[in-house]
């Protein structure tokens, strides 16, 4: 009985082991392939980036969608026609799932900037991103998230980037909920001191424990319809409120321009009317010291009129007196 049992656990073991032994094969063999699959997808994906930026309109001022699952689920459900209404004609969706933010690997936003937003020469640029590398830790995470936000500034200067904090989790990401407020602080931190705008999506889609609203999501990770439509509200609203922001400092530049113009007319005429006034002085002395000084010709055989002297020097005088005033 004793040996049967014995042989019974051994089999046990045996098929456990095995079992393990798949499960492990399972998991480990395809990463390699995986990993290749979204290479190739990630290089196509950015190739047509490149081809699309060759062919938009010069005219229209096109607003990027930068990210990684979140973004590029704009595409679906006619979301960007339902939530970004308006804004639809103008909307690239740059969006690629499963992209990180680029540490040490040959994807992420940082390694296809010019591909993705600058070489669309875009308006504005809302960024969502930093769940899918947040095995690095939300400083390293955080870190390479500003050198992106800054390259982007640099490169395109006149472009609004605006920063979007990351969303709850629940279920099986769970875990990953303290890192993300954790990080989230940072991009708010991050946003505000590299002049970018931000949307704090998070506290939107939380419930009361802090987790993604269970009926806001369908695997604990992703958002549905609602919050897409409260992420689009935002975006909206920043590009109204920045477009009014540029309307008025580009009416107050025209403004400055125009009196800067009033004032150097003003100015010109002034010195003009100074530079006259000087001259006729000048030439009124000179007719002045001329009347007084004696003729060196030859006095005329008429003697001269005893009056016409002295009211030639009076009408002088008296033009000499009006200029003095005008010029005080």
């Amino acid at each position: 009985m004793s040996a049967m049992k014995t042989q019974s656990a051994m089999k046990t073991q045996s098929a456990m082991k095995t079992k393990l032994l798949l499960a492990a094969t399972l998991l480990l063999l395809p990463l390699p392939a995986l990993a290749q699959d979204f290479q190739q997808r990630w290089n196509s994906k950015v190739s047509e980036f490149r081809r699309q930026n060759a062919r938009l309109d010069a005219d229209t001022q096109h607003i990027v969608l930068f990210g990684s699952s979140s973004m590029e689920g704009w595409r679906y459900s006619k979301r960007i026609e339902k939530y970004l209404g308006p804004l639809q004609p103008r909307i690239l969706n740059r969006g690629i799932s499963g992209d990180g933010i680029g540490i040490k690997r040959t994807t992420g936003l940082y390694n296809r900037m010019d591909e993705s937003v600058v070489g669309a020469r875009p308006s504005h640029v809302f960024i969502l991103n930093g769940r899918n590398s947040m095995g690095y830790g939300p400083a390293r995470v955080a870190a390479r998230y500003r050198e992106v936000v800054r390259s982007l500034r640099r490169a395109l200067p006149d472009t609004v980037v605006c920063v979007i904090t990351c969303s709850p989790v629940r279920g099986s990401y769970a875990h990953m909920k303290d890192k993300i407020v954790d990080f989230n602080e940072r991009l708010k931190t991050m946003a505000k001191e590299e002049g970018a705008w931000l949307i704090d999506l998070h506290p939107h889609l939380t419930d009361d424990r802090g987790l993604l609203k269970s009926d806001w999501t369908g695997d604990g990770l992703h958002f549905r319809n609602a919050g897409y439509e409260i992420l689009g509200r935002a975006i909206q609203r920043v590009v109204r409120q920045s477009e009014e922001q540029a309307r008025e400092r580009a009416e107050a530049a025209a403004q400055a321009k125009a009196e800067a113009e009033r004032r150097a007319q003003a100015e010109a005429a002034r010195r003009a009317q100074a530079e006259a006034q000087r001259r006729a002085l000048e030439q009124a002395k000179s007719a002045e010291s001329s009347s007084e000084c004696p003729s060196t010709q030859t006095p005329s055989t008429q003697p001269p009129s005893t009056q016409a002297q002295p009211r030639r020097k009076g009408l002088i005088r008296r033009l000499l007196d009006r200029l003095r005033r005008n010029k005080k």
